[in-house]
């Protein structure tokens, strides 16, 4: 347990507690009752602090709760922790924050996906049924290759038959069924699917080698800037004969 006090505080760690002097312009702020650091000063300790991979699932989830950007989150590393320990490498990982993983698997996945040097997914993005039309199914991960052939990533955990918020009501029986029945619709689409689980997610060498050998693109460039848009939603349309990814943005 961290816990934060005043500078000229005298009182030392003991096993189990890490007390840590701090400065917070935002002050504290009450959860429960108890007084705890501030909202962005809690994104950064944890920035700093966590690996790379545990802290972009952090931020991420700070941009889905602010409803800030990544472009908004490096600002203000920059602006509130310069030349501190740590903030270079804590703007790095935000830099790459994206408010739609809805969980911190995909976090996880997509920060080893940057790293192994593959291109980096679409996220959430929304694919008519093929089947069905006018009925409409997401996707965690995926990328539109120039040929107009589709590989869809998919993270598998407990998550998506235990938190209510994924669940939207249904059983964890009904939440199965219903991925079933969505993979075979989409299996009309003749994509590639790539399914893996969280050990998969966190092993650079496990998740590199499965995505290569389903064809998911290596990228030419270094992505450490924020972008200059946000997306909002992405949907896989066809149009034309040609698939094409459409996409909602708004300024970062």
């Amino acid at each position: 347990m961290w816990v934060t006090a005043g500078r000229g505080s005298h009182d030392k760690s003991v096993p189990g507690v890490i007390r840590r002097c701090v400065s917070d312009p935002e002050g504290p702020a009450l959860a429960q009752g108890l007084p705890v650091t501030s909202f962005w000063r809690t994104v950064f300790d944890c920035l700093v602090a966590f690996p790379p991979p545990d802290a972009l699932a952090v931020v991420d989830r700070a941009l889905r709760l602010s409803q800030a950007s990544a472009h908004q989150a490096v600002d203000y590393l920059r602006s509130a922790h310069r030349g501190r320990r740590g903030v270079r490498g804590a703007m790095r990982v935000a830099a790459l924050a994206d408010a739609r993983a809805e969980s911190g698997g995909e976090s996880i996945a997509r920060w080893t996906m940057l790293e192994a040097g593959f291109e980096p997914p679409e996220l959430q993005v929304w694919i008519e049924d093929p089947v069905e039309p006018g009925t409409w199914f997401r996707v965690d991960f995926l990328w539109l290759l120039p040929d107009g052939s589709v590989i869809i990533g998919e993270m598998d955990g407990r998550q998506k038959t235990e938190r209510p918020e994924l669940m939207g009501g249904r059983s964890a029986v009904r939440v199965l069924q219903d991925e079933r029945l969505r993979e075979s619709h989409l299996s009309a689409l003749r994509p590639a699917v790539v399914r893996f689980g969280y050990d998969v997610a966190r092993d650079p060498v496990l998740l590199g080698s499965l995505l290569d050998s389903f064809g998911v693109p290596r990228r030419s460039g270094d992505p450490t800037d924020p972008p200059p848009f946000t997306t909002r939603r992405a949907e896989l349309m066809q149009l034309g004969g040609w698939r094409v990814l459409v996409t909602e943005l708004v300024a970062a």
